[in-house]
């Protein structure tokens, strides 16, 4: 079985692209995306200094192509190596008809006609394809890697578990979802480095659970953004301006916890200026002047 198959680029340790072989539902590589992020920079790092590495069951067959400038990856099953090791050279042959990744400075390009190609070749091998997956065997595939690095000094883990728990100490205090999501992942970081899987694991989760709870959050933004804009067209009539003040609100709460900036203010202070008594027309003017520029693509609101 080949579960992936990654190509670097040598010089920079850039990754080119992946192809992934493996059944995995979309929820479980969102999940996962820290194991095979760590996966990758592992081999990024060593892949000068490395040949072939045995992971438990599994091994990881490197080829330095250096006409290319690129190194091939392949990470499968260590019975199936020999097999493997026979198709390397079609591999390298549709490789070396595309030769634009050579010199590439991370310029965009359409990388999908050599995937195509490869993915072709591969799943006419039959035997190199199963509904498997390495996700099931993670704890076993990540410790055996991180066994291939250096223990850390006890100064270094010392100041990495103060620096973990520091991290937890801004999580417990903060309602923000992107400063948490940042938080977490700079956890992962550090679970990695201490070689913790379960709590490479347990940050893993917590960031795929803030990246929904992001997601959920955008949608009640542009559901705010709908009613501010429609409790506006029929506050001109009524001149009451209360449902508006609400929306208002409301967005600016939800938009508090997804920002890093302090946007979020102008609605709130929008919507208290609205229910004022003494508010003047030039000042609703130009609050219902903003309103109706108000854009629909949330991503424009968290710059």
């Amino acid at each position: 079985m080949i579960y992936t198959i990654y190509l670097y680029q040598m010089d920079s340790g850039k990754l080119l692209f992946d192809i992934n072989f493996q059944d995995i539902s979309p929820a479980k590589m969102d999940l996962f995306s820290s194991y095979f992020s760590a996966l990758q920079s592992f081999i990024s790092e060593n892949l000068e200094n490395l040949n072939d590495l045995d992971l438990a069951d599994y091994q990881i067959i490197i080829t330095n192509i250096i006409k290319l400038n690129a190194g091939l990856v392949i990470i499968g099953d260590k019975e199936d190596s020999k097999e493997i090791n026979k198709v390397i050279p079609k591999i390298m042959k549709i490789l070396f008809k595309f030769k634009k990744f050579i010199d590439w400075q991370g310029e965009e390009y359409d990388f999908n006609m050599i995937k195509q190609q490869i993915s072709d070749l591969i799943h006419s091998q039959k035997k190199f394809t199963t509904s498997t997956s390495m996700i099931e065997e993670s704890e076993v595939v990540l410790k055996s890697m991180w066994n291939h690095n250096d223990d850390l000094t006890i100064q270094k883990k010392e100041k990495l578990i103060k620096e973990k728990q520091e991290l937890i100490d801004n999580i417990e205090n903060s309602e923000n979802i992107l400063k948490n999501l940042n938080y977490s992942k700079d956890l992962v970081k550090i679970s990695e480095k201490l070689k913790d899987y379960q709590e490479f694991i347990k940050y893993q989760k917590s960031i795929k659970d803030l990246k929904d709870e992001l997601n959920r959050t955008k949608s009640k933004l542009n559901f705010y953004i709908e009613r501010i804009k429609d409790a506006l067209s029929r506050a001109v009539v009524s001149k009451d301006y209360k449902d508006v003040y609400l929306n208002l609100f409301s967005f600016s709460g939800q938009l508090k916890i997804i920002t890093l900036n302090d946007s979020w203010m102008i609605y709130r202070e929008m919507g208290n200026t609205l229910i004022k008594e003494d508010i003047s027309k030039e000042q609703i003017s130009e609050i219902t002047s903003f309103v109706q520029n108000m854009k629909d693509d949330i991503e424009d609101y968290l710059i």
